[in-house]
C-alpha cells in the first residue's frame, strides 16, 4: 500500500507567531518532521500544505513537495480535516490517490523515524482505518481539582483517594501524527472519530504539543537532552 506524509503548516499563528518555522537548535521547526518522514522511508512522497511562501521555500529545501493551500483554508477557523480533503482531492484528480496517508504535525520535532515505521505497521496489521499517536494522561484525570471561591475540592471525589494502579488508564492525542486509509477517510459520512481506529503510544517526552512560548522552550530542552544522550 503506497503512503504519503502530509504536513499541514499554515503561516498564521496568534499565540506563537511564525511557529512552524521558528528556529530550534539552529533549524526551522518544520525541518524536523520533514527529515523524520524522509528518514523513515515509509513514504513515497512527503507533502507540505501551506499558503505561506516562506514555509513553502523552507519545506522545498528540506526535501518536501509543497501543495499550495487556498486562502479560505489558511484561517484559524479552517480544520485539518478540510486541508486533508483538499490535498486528497488534488491527488485524486491527478490519479495519484495514495492507499494511506499520515498527517504529521509541523511541531512534532521529537518524533523519530521508528515511530512512523512502527505505527505504519499497526495500520497494516490491524483491522482499522486509523492509527492515532496518543500519550497517557499525566496527572490522572480523576486527580483533578476544582478551585472555586478560593476553595479546593476534588472534581471526582469517589476516585480521588484511590492509588494510581487502581485507576483505569486514560489517553489523549499526542499532537504528533495520525495515520488513515485514504478511501476510508473520503468515504466517512461523519467525523473521523466515527472511523475504526487504534493507537500508537508515545512517551510524554517523545511528543509535546507546541502552542505557546513555554511549550517551545520545553520541547527544545527535551530535544537537547535527547541529542546529548546520543
Amino acid at each position: 500500500m503506497n503512503c504519503i506524509a502530509l504536513i499541514p503548516a499554515r503561516g498564521g499563528s496568534k499565540r506563537l507567531p511564525g511557529k512552524n518555522i521558528k528556529s530550534v537548535m539552529g533549524k526551522p521547526m518544520i525541518a524536523y518532521p520533514i527529515s523524520t518522514a524522509l528518514q523513515s522511508k515509509v513514504f513515497e512522497r512527503v507533502l507540505v500544505s501551506t499558503e505561506d511562501n516562506e514555509i513553502a521555500d523552507i519545506s522545498t529545501k528540506c526535501g518536501a513537495e509543497v501543495v499550495p493551500r487556498p486562502s479560505e483554508l489558511a484561517t484559524d477557523q479552517a480544520t485539518v480535516h478540510q486541508v486533508v480533503r483538499h490535498t486528497l482531492a488534488s491527488l485524486e484528480r491527478a490519479g495519484e490517490l495514495p492507499g494511506c496517508f499520515c498527517i504529521i504535525y509541523p511541531t512534532a520535532i521529537l518524533l523519530e523515524p521508528r515511530h512512523l515505521v512502527e505505527s505504519h505497521a499497526l495500520l497494516s496489521t490491524r483491522n482499522v482505518d486509523c492509527v492515532l499517536a496518543i500519550q497517557k494522561f499525566k496527572p490522572h484525570p480523576f486527580k483533578a481539582l476544582s478551585y472555586e471561591k478560593n476553595v479546593l475540592f476534588p472534581a471526582f471525589p469517589e476516585h480521588f483517594t484511590k492509588k494510581g494502579q487502581q485507576l483505569p488508564s486514560f489517553f489523549a492525542p499526542a499532537g504528533a501524527f495520525h495515520w488513515m486509509r485514504s478511501q476510508a477517510f473520503l468515504d466517512a459520512q461523519g467525523p473521523v472519530w466515527t472511523m475504526s481506529r487504534s493507537g500508537y503510544i508515545l512517551k510524554s517526552y517523545e511528543a509535546i504539543d507546541i502552542d505557546e512560548h513555554e511549550d517551545l522552550a520545553m520541547a527544545e530542552r527535551l530535544l537537547i537532552a535527547k541529542t546529548d544522550v546520543r
